[in-house]
């Protein structure tokens, strides 16, 4: 698949398949009803509860897609945050090495600048 496409790869969580599950169920559930020989009574009232049902599917479908991607999120922030503490070693790092040499430079550099004031 081209790497385009690479963020709309199926994470194996079937959401889609789910949500698609749903909706052609309600159509069904509807085209059921509708052609049922019941009264217009009958049939509204039919209705009502399917769109009831199909309200508190899809209420209970977005909670937990809230808390997939509430956990993405500190999934991500917990990422970030060992990668940030990885740099700011590494960078640490560099930094005492960078003033060891700098601290070892300047010690030869005053070490040279004493023999030449001795041989003056």
């Amino acid at each position: 698949m081209s790497s385009k496409y690479k963020d709309y790869e199926d994470d194996g969580s079937n959401g889609g398949f789910f949500l698609g599950f749903l909706v052609g169920a309600a159509v069904g559930a509807v085209a059921a009803i509708l052609y049922a020989p019941k009264s217009g009574l009958e049939t509204r009232n039919q209705l009502k509860d399917l769109a009831d049902q199909q309200k508190e599917n899809l209420s209970n479908q977005w909670e937990h897609t809230k808390e997939k991607a509430a956990d993405a999120v500190n999934a991500a922030r917990e990422k970030f945050d060992a990668a940030a503490e990885q740099t700011k070693s590494a960078v640490d790092g560099l930094a005492n090495k960078a003033k060891g040499t700098v601290d070892d430079v300047n010690e030869e550099a005053n070490t040279s600048v004493d023999k030449f004031q001795r041989r003056i």
